[in-house]
């Protein structure tokens, strides 16, 4: 008897399964189809591409989940969709739109939702999309890196610049994000996954008011001025640099943008400043400010 009424309970089961299967489910059922995606989230359509800016990363919205990234020379971008993290397999791979005159490349996919995990890839002038590209290979390659700086490659799974949350550090036991003689090794299962959150925070007042100083163009203080310590050889080489003089400091003086503080020099006498306007290099910048280099 207990048998018979195991049966008759997974009979039961299928029928009404294959009936709503058959008319189509409940009437009014107005849950969202999972994969199901447009350009933008319908909330965001029409919003002005300052408001856009202000939801970037991965946004709930919807009921589903809002992508939005920026990138001025990528050609295609697509974001891997992932229900196991650790795979290098994909659910689902679904090709980003870039909104017309912008860089901003958009999509928005119904039924996902908190804890989604995903990443990017992205073809460029340097590694063109074909659509017989698989990763393991190198279909679509030119360069590793052309004259522009253009380091696209496919294989190399990208962590969202705007996420808040990533799964783990990078798995090199998986996988090598090197080019070169690297180049067609994909990191799909190796790379950190960014992952989709619903972040409650609530921003304190002071910063809110130091996002507000940002916002209006009011810099660090004094005292929130760092070091940013960078190897010299880099800069050294780069081809668009014609004047060789000093131009370890000076170049380096360009990328590093930190105010000279005058004051600290003013403090020691004659004799250690003109040392140590020896040992700096301050250049004007396009702000008519001086920079420096220690």
């Amino acid at each position: 008897m207990k048998q018979r009424r195991r049966i008759w309970t997974r009979t039961c089961t299928g029928l009404l399964l294959g009936a709503a299967l058959a008319f189509g489910g409940c009437d009014g059922d107005s849950s969202p189809k999972v994969y199901e995606n447009q350009p933008i989230a319908p909330s965001y359509a029409n919003f002005t591409i300052s408001e856009l800016k202000a939801h970037m990363g991965a946004t709930l919205v919807d009921k589903g989940v809002n992508f939005v990234v920026y990138s001025e020379n990528a050609e295609r971008i697509e974001v891997l969709l992932f229900d196991d993290p650790e795979s290098s397999s994909p659910t689902m791979r679904l090709p980003l739109v870039r909104q017309p005159g912008t860089s901003l490349w958009t999509l928005f996919v119904s039924g996902l939702g908190i804890g989604q995990h995903y990443g990017y890839v992205a073809w460029g002038p340097n590694w063109k999309y074909d659509p017989a590209f698989q990763p393991g290979s190198s279909i679509g390659y030119i360069s590793d890196c052309d004259e522009q700086g253009n380091r696209f490659n496919p294989n190399k799974l990208l962590i969202d610049p705007y996420t808040r949350r990533i799964h783990r550090d990078f798995d090199w036991n998986k996988g090598n994000p090197a080019s070169g003689t690297a180049r067609d090794v994909s990191t799909w299962g190796a790379a950190a996954k960014s992952v989709v959150i619903k972040s409650d925070y609530k921003w304190s007042d002071n910063e809110t008011t130091w996002i507000e100083n940002r916002q209006n163009g009011k810099g660090h203080d004094v005292n929130e001025a760092i070091f940013y310590e960078v190897h010299p050889k880099g800069p050294k080489v780069n081809r668009l640099c014609r004047n060789r003089t000093n131009l370890n400091l000076r170049v380096i003086a360009r990328f590093a943008r930190y105010p000279c503080h005058n004051a600290q020099i003013e403090r020691n006498d004659r004799e250690n400043r003109n040392d140590c306007q020896k040992r700096i290099d301050c250049v004007e910048s396009p702000l008519n400010r001086r920079f420096a280099v220690v």
